[in-house]
């Protein structure tokens, strides 16, 4: 497992057409897999969470950095079943670092974003992806354990995390959200798209978002490693958003 020290630029931003469709159809597969599958996790039948899944494992395999993503859904998976290998795994035929199994945990009713942050601070050092909706991260009983101030730019791990919003929000919503998101010490990085109709163009950009948002993360890496950070970062936070509401 590589640590935070690992945490470099690389100068390919773009996947390649090939990669793209390949990320599509994974998605694909993983929602009509999870599906028919009796029992299977709820969290890779969603295209939404099957999306985060793909295009976060895809930045950080280049990086080569191992994700586990949270979600507070519950998993109808045995403890033994596993939730089968990372999409890149899937994606590249002949992957130099051989078989990697995909990592979601099931937090149950906890916050996926404060269990996060609290392991990150510990000894965990893999790239957390904490995966939450609107309503759980603005729970105001909970803004002391969200906030990224409890991360140590320099010693801490990684936290990646996903807001999902659903569509049609007043823009007072909107602002309101925002608001919290920057309190919370986070800065958003929002993707918007129509989750009935995920193009192959939808794809590219939220893969170059991506490296965006970890473009970020090494920059503040870099920084602190350097000792060069006169003030608390703002990490980054992606905003899901639907242009349409989600059921």
């Amino acid at each position: 497992m590589a640590t935070t020290s690992s945490w470099v630029a690389h100068a390919s931003r773009e996947p390649s057409a090939g990669m793209i469709v390949a990320l599509h159809e994974w998605i694909d597969d993983s929602v009509r897999l999870a599906t028919a599958t009796p029992g299977s996790c709820p969290f890779l039948a969603d295209a939404v969470f099957a999306g985060i899944v793909a295009h976060t494992d895809r930045a950080l395999h280049k990086r080569r950095q191992r994700p586990t993503f949270l979600s507070s859904k519950p998993c109808g998976l045995t403890a033994l079943a596993g939730h089968g290998l990372r999409p890149m795994c899937d994606v590249i035929a002949h992957d130099e670092y051989g078989p990697e199994d995909l990592l979601v945990e099931h937090t149950g009713g906890a916050s996926t974003l404060a269990e996060a942050i609290a392991r990150a601070t510990s000894a965990e050092r893999s790239a957390l992806v904490p995966v939450f909706t609107e309503s759980e991260f603005m729970d105001a009983d909970l803004f002391h354990l969200h906030t990224s101030r409890l991360l140590d730019p320099r010693d801490s791990g990684v936290v990646i995390p996903f807001m999902i919003v659903p569509g049609g929000q007043t823009d007072q919503d909107a602002q309101d959200r925002e608001d919290v998101v920057r309190a919370s010490g986070f800065t958003s990085y929002t993707f918007e798209c129509d989750w009935e109709d995920f193009t192959l163009e939808d794809h590219t950009r939220l893969a170059l978002l991506m490296e965006d948002v970890l473009d970020d993360i090494i920059q503040i890496k870099a920084d602190a490693a350097a000792r060069v950070l006169t003030f608390q970062p703002l990490w980054p936070l992606v905003e899901m958003r639907s242009t349409t509401p989600l059921a």
